[in-house]
């Protein structure tokens, strides 16, 4: 048996119960909520506190297509990762950033 795996395996369902969305397989990230999924720099905010939009271009410094990571521990300049390095299960962030929203985490 495996819980939160999108599989029934008890009869009354309790493995899948309370289980954070599975947002990747929609291509999409975890709220911080851990309850809805959105839309990475999608311009359209799916999670209360914004976390799908709010690293999205910041202001110029990314490309479109891209998410700014968040700043490192001593002010480290910014980096821009791809839309498709997020979640992809490599710390492409200098603090890991990019991994911290997605399912399993």
């Amino acid at each position: 048996m495996k819980v939160c795996d999108g599989m029934v395996d008890c009869n009354n369902g309790a493995d899948e119960r309370h289980c954070p969305p599975q947002c990747a397989k929609m291509g999409m990230i975890n709220c911080q909520d851990r309850k809805h999924c959105g839309g990475l720099c999608d311009e359209s905010p799916e999670c209360g506190g914004m976390d799908d939009e709010m690293h999205c271009r910041a202001g110029c410094r990314c490309n479109e297509g891209q998410y700014l990571c968040e700043a490192a521990a001593g002010g480290a300049a910014d980096v821009c990762i791809g839309l498709d390095q997020f979640c992809d299960v490599n710390d492409d962030c200098p603090n890991g950033s990019d991994e911290t929203f997605c399912v399993g985490k």
